[in-house]
């Protein structure tokens, strides 16, 4: 798609019709109230909306996880974006290519003019049977040979050659790194910073009620070490492993307390 991708409308063949709104496909787990790439999708449809009317842009949420979550997330925070459900699965290789065929279904009727995706996803869009919008592949982390496999590198330095494709990193540090990883020269990648929530205007600083004590509150004795996670509970994170670490270390009689904040489907096991 040789079409440059501003923040616009998209042209009408017929002057005389109203120009549609720039289309723009957000891939993501979803939109959950929770860091990591859930905060930083969602900061980037409100900074998109709060820049934007619903007649220049059009958002459209592709949730590999919970759409149902996504949806609450969007009411929550006074969203207006489309959230689909975007099935992928990768327990084989025909598992895989069945989701590059969905995702390229998907795309095709959503017609974006602009996609943004994970670097770690541009793999969803190998489908070459199909039309692909200018694609935005952001590398979240530190770009290593390890964190962005090759297929991903490959297809990324092909479509980049091709003028299909936007590297971007999290930090202007990280964008020589992430041209180096994927072969491409340097200067290449852009920077796309990690937003943050706001603090919420309808909590006061001045309440009369008194500060909480934590560690009285959890029963933490004084020189008691605390290792803290603030995370989504999910297999991937391997807060499992920390409680394997946290355990052997109180077995050698070292004062230490683990407090997970956070929740998800390993909550059960992980509290079990």
């Amino acid at each position: 798609m040789s079409k440059r991708a501003t923040l616009g409308k998209r042209s009408s063949p017929d002057d005389n019709q109203q120009a549609e709104p720039l289309r723009v496909a957000l891939l993501t787990p979803t939109l959950a109230p929770a860091g990591g790439l859930c905060r930083w999708s969602r900061e980037m449809v409100r900074a998109l909306e709060m820049v934007t009317t619903p007649d220049q842009l059009s958002i459209d949420v592709l949730c590999r996880s919970s759409v149902d979550t996504a949806r609450r997330t969007i009411e929550q925070y006074g969203l207006r974006c489309n959230p689909h459900d975007m099935w992928v699965g990768t327990a084989s290789p025909k598992d895989a290519l069945r989701s590059i065929k969905r995702v390229g279904e998907q795309l095709d009727q959503i017609r974006p003019d602009v996609v943004y995706t994970p670097l770690d996803w541009l793999w969803l869009l190998a489908d070459r049977r199909r039309t692909r919008p200018r694609v935005i592949a952001v590398a979240h982390g530190e770009p290593s040979q390890g964190s962005i496999n090759r297929w991903n590198r490959v297809l990324a330095k092909h479509l980049v050659r091709t003028g299909a494709l936007t590297l971007a990193a999290n930090s202007p540090r990280q964008c020589p790194t992430l041209d180096g990883v994927v072969g491409v020269p340097v200067g290449t990648s852009i920077t796309i910073p990690v937003a943050t929530d706001p603090i919420l205007p309808n909590t006061p600083d001045d309440t009369d009620e008194p500060a909480v004590d934590l560690r009285d509150h959890l029963n933490i004795v004084p020189g008691e070490m605390v290792v803290l996670t603030l995370c989504r509970l999910v297999p991937g994170k391997r807060v499992d492993l920390v409680l394997d670490v946290v355990d052997r270390a109180i077995r050698e009689d070292l004062a230490i307390r683990f407090v997970i904040c956070g929740d998800g489907p390993e909550l059960a096991p992980l509290a079990g």
